[in-house]
């Protein structure tokens, strides 16, 4: 028979199980980082608002700077996503 077709395609099956098991983790992986970014942000503004009612001026611009770098960091994750959507 054509067992040489037969094996091909049980191995194409395989790879392809596989690959979409991969992508599915890699997903998942990218989407906790995402709300791990998310909850720091959360927590960040939560400090800035309780800084501010403390008028302690220091520390805001200090968690300013770091709440700007988690939402750059979210913005990028987004794009990555997106882009991985897209593909």
């Amino acid at each position: 028979m054509n067992y040489p077709i037969f094996i091909l395609f049980l191995v194409t099956l395989i790879l392809l199980f596989w690959h979409f098991n991969v992508v599915k983790k890699e997903i998942h992986h990218h989407n906790l980082i995402v709300h791990d970014f998310q909850n720091k942000l959360d927590k960040q503004t939560n400090l800035k608002e309780y800084l501010a009612k403390q008028n302690s001026k220091i520390n805001i611009k200090r968690i300013n700077i770091k709440i700007s770098i988690i939402k750059n960091q979210i913005e990028i994750l987004k794009q990555i996503s997106i882009n991985k959507e897209s593909n």
